[in-house]
C-alpha cells in the first residue's frame, strides 16, 4: 500500500510538471505571437523581447466575464490571443458599445489609462477569450528604458485615435443603411466576427433595424447574382449564336430569344457594359470584322462593304461610321496600318 501511494505521488508530480511545462510553452508561444505584432509597429530589441517574456502573463476570460468594470482601476494592457472583448459605456442610464477587440488586437481602458483614474469603460469577454497581459507598472518602467516602447505605444494610441474619429463619423452618418455600409468598409474584419446586437449598439441603431438592413442587402445580393447570371447567358448567346450577323437583329427579337422583356435586356446591357444596346451589338460586329481582317484569305474575294454587310451592317456608310467610332480609323486605314 505504501509503495502504491509513493508511486501515485510520483505520478502526480510528473503530471503537474508536464502541465507546468505545457503552460510555459503555451505562454512562450503566445507572447512571441504578440511580440511579432508589436514589431510590425517598430523593431524590438533582444533585451525588450526578454523583458516582455519575464513580465507578461496569460489571462483566460470565460464568456461574459469582465476584464474591467466601469468605476474600477485598470492596471493592465492586453493582447487578444483568441476571442473578443467588447467595450461598453453608459450615458443617461443607457449602455452602448464603443469598441471591440478581436484576435490579434491590443488595448486597455483608454478612459482609465495606466490606472490613474477610474475607468468609464466596461470591458467584457464575448465568448471564451485568452489574453496576454502586461501590467501598467511594467509599461511605465519600460518607457524610461526602451525607446521602442514609446514609439510602439504612440502608434497604438494613434490607431485608437483613428478608431475614435471613425466612430464619430459613423454616428454622424444619415441612415442605418449608410452606417452599416460605412462600418463594413472601415471594419471588414469585424463583419462576421461581431454579433448583430453588438454591431447595432456600436452603430447607434436598433438590432431590428440592422437586421432589416442586412436582410435587404442579402436580397440585393441575390438579385445581383441572378442579374450577373443572366448577363453571362446573354454574352454566351452572343458568342455562340452570333445573332448580330443578321441585319434584322433588334432589341425586341433578342429579348424574345432570351425570354426576357426588351426593357430588361436594355437595362442589363446598360448596367453591365455601360453601353447602349446599339453600341453593344455593333461592338460585336466590329470585333467580327477585325478578326476577319487578320485572315485576308477569308475575305479577299469580297469588297469591304460586302464584308461589312456579312457582319450585320445595313449599309456601307453605317459600317464605315461604326468601325471608325470603335477603332478610331476607317476600315481601309486600319488595313493599311496592320499591313
Amino acid at each position: 500500500m505504501i509503495e502504491m501511494i509513493s508511486h501515485a505521488k510520483k505520478l502526480f508530480r510528473k503530471i503537474v510538471l508536464m502541465m507546468e511545462n505545457t503552460y510555459a510553452a503555451t505562454q512562450t508561444f503566445l507572447v512571441n505571437v504578440a511580440l511579432a505584432e508589436f514589431s510590425k509597429l517598430h523593431p524590438i530589441s533582444n533585451e525588450l523581447h526578454d523583458e516582455v517574456h519575464r513580465c507578461a502573463y496569460l489571462k483566460v476570460l470565460k464568456d461574459g466575464e469582465v476584464f474591467v468594470s466601469k468605476g474600477e482601476y485598470c492596471r493592465e494592457f492586453f493582447f487578444v490571443c483568441h476571442g473578443l472583448l467588447i467595450y461598453n459605456s453608459t450615458h443617461n442610464g443607457k449602455m452602448f458599445t464603443t469598441a471591440f477587440c478581436k484576435t490579434g488586437d491590443y488595448g486597455t481602458s483608454i478612459s482609465g489609462l495606466y490606472g490613474r483614474q477610474p475607468s468609464d469603460d466596461h470591458i467584457y469577454s464575448l465568448g471564451d477569450t485568452l489574453l496576454m497581459v502586461i501590467g501598467t507598472d511594467d509599461m511605465e518602467r519600460w518607457y524610461g528604458i526602451y525607446p521602442a516602447v514609446n514609439i510602439i505605444m504612440r502608434q497604438m494610441f494613434e490607431q485608437n485615435l483613428k478608431v475614435a474619429h471613425g466612430r464619430a463619423n459613423l454616428i454622424r452618418m444619415g441612415t442605418a443603411k449608410e452606417k452599416y455600409a460605412y462600418y463594413k468598409n472601415k471594419k471588414p474584419e469585424y463583419v462576421d466576427t461581431v454579433p448583430l446586437e453588438v454591431i447595432a449598439s456600436f452603430l447607434g441603431i436598433k438590432p431590428s433595424t440592422l437586421d432589416k438592413v442586412i436582410k435587404e442587402e442579402g436580397k440585393n445580393k441575390v438579385k445581383e447574382t441572378k442579374e450577373k447570371e443572366l448577363y453571362n447567358s446573354l454574352l454566351r448567346y452572343m458568342a455562340e449564336k452570333k445573332p448580330y450577323l443578321s441585319e434584322r437583329m433588334t432589341l425586341k427579337k433578342l429579348a424574345k430569344d432570351m425570354r426576357q422583356t426588351p426593357h430588361r435586356i436594355s437595362e442589363l446591357v446598360n448596367k453591365n457594359s455601360r453601353l447602349n444596346f446599339n453600341d453593344f451589338v455593333n461592338g460585336y460586329r466590329v470585333a467580327y470584322i477585325v478578326d476577319k481582317l487578320k485572315h485576308p484569305a477569308s475575305w479577299k474575294h469580297l469588297k469591304l462593304e460586302t464584308l461589312g454587310i456579312t457582319a450585320g451592317f445595313r449599309s456601307r456608310s453605317s459600317f464605315y461610321a461604326v468601325f471608325k467610332k470603335h477603332m478610331g480609323v476607317s476600315p481601309s486605314a486600319y488595313i493599311s496600318q496592320e499591313g
